[in-house]
């Protein structure tokens, strides 16, 4: 009886480990853009532009695709009749002027 329980636990272990085992190497797929072979991640690119003494610099984010350009800084200054941002997180969204 003892050794009867014992082979079904240690064999539960084994299929549990199987089933683990062969479930973690399935990995997901990268996502692609339809219409392009560019994934995702490879679609935005980051610049820094060096502070001087008397402010920081900032970084901008451009998005290769559609053209958008994103202003970051920690420090932004509130807009009139806008509600109070949170230091560090926010971007601004930088528009073509015609």
């Amino acid at each position: 009886m003892k050794e009867t329980i014992k082979n079904s636990i240690i064999g539960a272990f084994a299929i549990f480990g199987l089933v683990a085992l062969i479930s973690s190497s399935n990995t997901a797929p990268t996502v692609i853009h339809e219409g392009s072979n560019t994934p995702e991640s490879h679609v935005w690119e980051m610049a820094f532009s060096h502070g001087t003494n008397t402010t920081e610099g900032r970084g901008y984010l451009y998005n290769k695709v559609t053209g958008e350009v994103r202003k970051m800084s920690r420090t932004f200054p509130s807009i009139k009749g806008q509600p109070a941002r949170d230091v560090g997180k926010n971007y601004i969204v930088m528009k073509k002027i015609d």
